[in-house]
């Protein structure tokens, strides 16, 4: 793999709390030459369920990405009325989850909203995300060591899809001086 070009400074604002704080990403390009830009978070998230089998999840997107064997996507499929369909919000149950969806449906200031909930209890937490993040990865912890599986789920923002490096799907060029920025959150209720 040629060496990419990374001189580059960044920083993060970051808070949780019961208000609505948003995760700002800015990030500005400083060496002379351009360079290849995405990002994606990896918050793990639970609602005091057991497993996330009982957890309600609302995921309101169009398609999802089709994988190889290698997890690498190969194509794009709707998601209306497959396992990978949580539009309306529906128990996750036992579907396994390693999947970036996109086409996110959003309000009208173009913000994406994702819902965790626990439907026998007054607890819910939300990731929401601008229109610099068009993908979220929902990963359901089904391949790690067997004490943490399936007792959170990963709700990740993403400004490109996996593999976009070598695939160059949406991915961003940061020429010398070029600034990218986005912004995402997690609100807990």
């Amino acid at each position: 793999m040629a060496a990419m070009p990374r001189a580059s400074r960044a920083s993060s604002v970051k808070a949780v709390s019961r208000r609505v704080e948003p995760i700002s990403r800015p990030l500005e390009k400083s060496n002379a030459a351009p360079a290849p830009f995405g990002i994606g978070f990896h918050p793990y998230l639970t609602v005091g369920t057991p497993t996330i089998d009982t957890a309600r999840l609302r995921l309101d997107a169009r398609r999802r990405l089709a994988t190889d064997e290698r997890g690498l996507p190969t194509s794009s499929a709707p998601v209306a009325g497959t396992e990978f369909d949580f539009s309306s919000g529906r128990l996750i149950g036992s579907t396994r989850l390693d999947t970036a969806f996109t086409e996110l449906a959003r309000d009208a200031r173009g913000i994406a909203a994702i819902e965790l909930d626990h439907p026998g209890a007054a607890r819910s937490v939300q990731v929401w995300m601008d229109e610099r993040f068009p993908y979220v990865m929902a990963f359901s912890a089904d391949t790690v060591e067997a004490s943490r599986r399936r007792r959170s789920i990963a709700l990740e923002p993403m400004s490109c899809p996996p593999d976009a490096l070598r695939s160059g799907t949406d991915v961003a060029r940061l020429e010398p001086g070029g600034r990218w920025s986005g912004q995402w959150g997690i609100t807990p209720s």
